[in-house]
């Protein structure tokens, strides 16, 4: 999911004033305030969504800039299905935590009991399935909630949720980067203009 940032009437300004000055102060512009709608946008899905910025951070980036002539910026959020273990994942029965991830305690069909996440805040489901939805931790030190495909011990697959590029796509939070970008820019872009020609 991309999120095209292009600002109009500069073009114009162009043709009456320097425009080479015009054109740099324009690029500064819109790449601080991509940067400032980007991580807008971060904090609005932390609010709507359980997932940690630091998930958030290497999925949702500026991923062009505004440079030359070319006045945009692009902001993109990846990951099309997120791991479900992002979402505040527990296990009935299952220690986990940065170092140590063990089970304490065995369930009737098989070792810890029922797994259930928090996509989006405060409202926290048990997962349902047959077999039934397990969480690990993968060498790499991945953790994952996996369900097994058949009753045998593999193959398994990892469970997912709404990815990062459905959250930044979402109506609440694009709504939220126009309106960053709408209160942001003419002040930033003024004073980067000012800047230059004071120079």
């Amino acid at each position: 999911m991309n999120v095209n940032i292009e600002i109009t009437g500069i073009k114009e300004l162009m043709e009456t004033l320097n425009a080479k000055q015009i054109q740099a102060a324009a690029n500064s512009a819109i790449n601080k305030v991509a940067d400032q709608a980007k991580t807008a946008a971060s904090r609005q899905i932390r609010q709507e969504y359980n997932i940690k910025a630091s998930d958030l951070s290497n999925n949702l980036r500026v991923t062009t800039r505004s440079s030359g002539s070319r006045l945009e910026a692009i902001i993109t959020g990846f990951k099309r299905g997120a791991a479900l273990s992002m979402f505040g994942a527990k296990q009935i029965g299952v220690s986990l935590s940065k170092k140590a991830f063990r089970y304490t305690r065995k369930a009737t069909d098989g070792r810890g009991g029922a797994v259930s996440v928090e996509v989006i805040r405060g409202q926290r489901k048990t997962l349902s399935g047959d077999p039934k939805p397990f969480m690990t931790r993968f060498k790499s030190g991945h953790v994952a909630v996996m369900q097994r495909e058949g009753k045998s011990r593999l193959p398994v697959k990892q469970l997912l949720g709404p990815g990062i590029a459905h959250l930044l796509g979402s109506r609440k939070i694009m709504d939220g980067i126009r309106k960053t970008v709408n209160q942001k820019f003419d002040q930033i872009f003024k004073h980067e203009l000012e800047w230059r020609l004071k120079k």
